[in-house]
């Protein structure tokens, strides 16, 4: 993640209790994530992973956010009006 090669996750539940991806950031450059059409995310959560900036406007089915020690100065929430978890805690 974040080197430029794409990687495939295979996701195991539509609604698991804990995280369906788990992996480690090995580069410095932008991690995009694609969805397959007809699926939405409803859960992003990150600890100690570098975001200097982060687009979330088009997952407007998020209903859980957790950006821990991200380094996050600003972040838009505009386009997320379904959120029910919030946590952007230990930034600078």
């Amino acid at each position: 993640m974040g080197n430029g090669t794409t990687q495939s996750f295979q996701i195991t539940d539509e609604r698991p209790a804990a995280a369906n991806i788990v992996a480690r950031r090995t580069g410095d450059a932008d991690i995009i994530v694609y969805v397959p059409q007809d699926k939405y995310v409803t859960s992003l959560e990150t600890d100690g992973l570098f975001i200097n900036s982060i687009d979330l406007s088009a997952l407007t089915e998020l209903r859980t956010l957790t950006l821990k020690n991200a380094g996050l100065y600003t972040i838009d929430l505009s386009y997320n009006n379904k959120l029910e978890k919030l946590d952007l805690s230990q930034h600078a």
